[in-house]
């Protein structure tokens, strides 16, 4: 059995239905019995963790889906690499509620304006960059988002939020991501507090687990396996454009 098998859901479930079929006074044995009961009525639970399963990978195939992987972030990577100080913010005008109708978090679209090379410019929703630039102070190239001053011998670093600090700056945290997170978390809260005062506390569609279209996607995956990534040819031509790229990375 491989991870992706391994389920909560068929735990609960079997959980909810002893639970279900007891008294609250009953005894160890009584609910072990219980227990026995339900399960042999049932193979769901048994059939999800003690029927045998094919791993869908070799070696040859993880191998290659590596490879395949490596250069895509390569080629990703070395395209941001060529276009550092090309991009700025875009003042849409545009409240969260305004572009959420408009699903601008999902989609990426080209704008008609030009780069002096005359190459499409393309317009993202903040929301797929790092979080410092969806607060209220975005990072500022090349300036400590502290103090405001520039860096000098490489004195400060960048980090994963997108805000950079002189390192006599930072003082264990980003100051505005961690206003940006406090910010959403009240939010969230007051938003849960006022569904659960209106009664609207009902599981949707979205919460449910739909154990089938699990099962379907086993079955795809073990189709693909079976269907793609077995041509020796395609093995090498990863390969060899996976060395070149390595190759080119010292002269970007």
């Amino acid at each position: 059995m491989y991870l992706p098998t391994f389920n909560n859901y068929y735990i609960e479930n079997t959980h909810s239905r002893i639970r279900a079929n007891i008294f609250p006074n009953a005894t160890a044995d009584s609910i072990i019995k219980q227990a026995y009961v339900t399960m042999n009525n049932d193979s769901a639970f048994k059939n999800a963790y003690c029927k045998a399963r094919r791993y869908p990978y070799n070696a040859r195939t993880l191998e290659f889906l590596s490879n395949k992987t490596s250069l895509f972030l390569i080629q990703y990577f070395q395209k941001i690499f060529h276009n550092l100080g090309r991009s700025g913010p875009v003042d849409d005008n545009k409240t969260d509620d305004e572009r959420n109708n408009e699903g601008t978090n999902e989609r990426v679209e080209e704008n008609n304006s030009k780069t002096n090379k005359g190459e499409n410019r393309k317009q993202v929703d903040l929301r797929c960059l790092p979080t410092a630039y969806s607060t209220s102070y975005p990072p500022q190239p090349g300036l400590c988002d502290s103090c405001k001053l520039p860096f000098v011998n490489d004195n400060g670093a960048v980090f994963i939020c997108g805000h950079a600090y002189h390192l006599g700056c930072y003082n264990g945290k980003c100051i505005y991501c961690e206003e940006f997170y406090k910010k959403g978390v009240f939010k969230n809260i007051d938003s849960f507090l006022k569904r659960i005062e209106k009664g609207n506390d009902t599981f949707t569609l979205e919460d449910l687990v739909d154990s089938d279209d699990d099962a379907a996607d086993d079955n795809d995956v073990e189709e693909e396996t079976d269907n793609g990534f077995e041509e020796i040819d395609e093995l090498l031509e990863i390969l060899t454009k996976l060395t070149n790229e390595i190759n080119q990375i010292d002269l970007w």
